[in-house]
């Protein structure tokens, strides 16, 4: 595999490249991030004028939207449409939830955060949740128990479940004995902007 300027001219050659189907408009338009995030949202927008049901560009571009090109509104109506058509996506269903308690709609947000927490008990889901209900806990601060007790479903007692950071690690420490610290809260709410 070519290192260094071998490795940079091959991506350039490679991103000039017409691509032929959706799955390849969806690869150059993340090799594009961050530098071209309209690039990115171009080839996006390209794949689902292919396929316009293609999640993995639903999801992409999405993501662009929210978190480069700050529009969390539109990136809301992209989801929509990924959960129309694809109503068991965790990923979706738990950015969209995420998007709506950034914006202070915690009852849509929630909605979301049950949802998918029915739907799917992998780690990354459950922290997902998790920092749904630590962003509603700004408007209610309730929903702060929720942020904590999140993380422990679908982990057995006694396991850990390590992935992203030590903080999470500790956050899924499942104890009957240890409630999940205020450091642990912070780097839910940290984690979820």
């Amino acid at each position: 595999m070519p290192t260094g300027r071998g490795a940079q001219l091959d991506r350039e050659q490679g991103l000039k490249l017409p691509p032929a189907d959706p799955a390849s408009f969806v690869a150059r338009g993340l090799a594009r991030l961050p530098a071209d995030p309209k690039g990115a949202l171009a080839d996006f927008d390209a794949a689902l004028a292919l396929a316009p049901t293609y999640r993995h560009a639903l999801q992409d571009k999405a993501s662009v939207l929210s978190e480069i090109l700050g529009q969390p509104e539109q990136a809301i109506q992209v989801l929509d449409t990924a959960l129309k058509h694809h109503p068991s996506s965790a990923e979706a269903l738990a950015g969209r939830g995420v998007l709506l308690a950034r914006l202070g709609r915690r009852d849509e947000a929630l909605r979301d955060a049950r949802a998918v927490l029915a739907l799917d008990d992998r780690p990354l889901t459950v922290y997902q949740a998790a920092c749904i209900y630590a962003l509603t806990a700004k408007q209610e601060p309730g929903d702060r128990r929720e942020a904590a007790a999140a993380p422990g479903r679908g982990v057995p007692q006694g396991r850990v479940v390590a992935w992203m950071s030590p903080a999470p690690t500790r956050i899924l420490n499942r104890s009957a004995t240890s409630p999940p610290s205020e450091t642990c809260f912070r780097h839910l709410e940290r984690c979820s902007r």
